[in-house]
């Protein structure tokens, strides 16, 4: 569309100057306007997650002798002494299932150093109320 509002100039022709003052040709200027293009696209097939990637198809079947009943009181009671904020729970559980940074950014929608972020600051909360630091 945009060579078709130029139709019937040439590609070397001059439309405008840059910031630096290099001048802007038609070429130069469609070009800009198919990355932008591409990198809109790109950027929105990151941002979305399939849930079959979050949720495996097929798990390996293994039988399971006896059931150990696992008391994760203490691990709820440390999460909710941190006062952590939605983001930072949802986090929590993502590493805990073993998802990486940029997967867990990908879930949240948010910047693989925004979830670093988050884990710095659950770091601190942790040293301050029980003196040390949890290995996440």
């Amino acid at each position: 569309m945009y060579l078709c509002e130029n139709y019937g100039k040439h590609l070397n022709d001059v439309i405008g100057f840059s910031k630096k003052g290099k001048p802007i040709t038609i070429e130069i200027a469609c070009i800009r306007k198919m990355m932008k293009l591409i990198n809109l696209k790109t950027r929105d097939y990151y941002r979305s997650v399939s849930l079959d990637a979050l949720t495996p198809v097929s798990e390996p079947s293994y039988e399971i002798k006896e059931e150990i009943a696992q008391d994760y009181t203490l691990y709820e009671k440390i999460v909710s002494s941190l006062n952590l904020t939605e983001n930072m729970r949802i986090a929590l559980e993502c590493r805990i299932k073993g998802l990486s940074y940029p997967e867990i950014g990908r879930v949240l929608s948010r910047a693989q150093a925004t979830v670093y972020e988050y884990f710095i600051k659950m770091r601190q909360r942790c040293m301050a109320i029980y003196g040390y630091s949890i290995q996440i």
